[in-house]
């Protein structure tokens, strides 16, 4: 590989992209959090209370596969939004130092 070209401004786009998801995914988790099997128990009685325990430890599991998710698209974003101000400063930084060698004076030390 020669050349390596970064977009910084979609980088940029993509960690505010993931950071909305991320939100969305958490707000759904606690919606379906909110609205758990617990109020099918006067459905189901007596007669159905293994089948509620089953289908809550299922619910438990995905709430909670929902919120590991949301946080692991939550460092996404921002793993991305930290890539792309890295790549910025980067490509800054080297430019100055090209500059100021090809004028003949030292480069500004940062």
């Amino acid at each position: 590989m020669d050349e390596l070209v970064v977009e910084t401004e979609g980088v940029l786009a993509y960690g505010a992209a993931a950071s909305t998801m991320a939100e969305q995914i958490a707000a759904a988790g606690a919606a379906a959090a909110a609205c758990g099997p617990a109020v099918l128990a006067p459905v189901f009685g007596l007669i159905g209370q293994e089948f509620l325990a089953t289908v809550t430890g299922t619910h438990l599991a995905h709430t909670d596969a929902v919120v590991r998710l949301a946080g692991a698209v939550a460092s996404l974003g921002s793993a991305a939004t930290h890539a792309a101000v890295s790549y910025a400063r980067t490509d800054d930084a080297t430019g100055a130092a090209v500059t100021a060698h090809s004028a003949g004076r030292a480069p500004d030390a940062r």
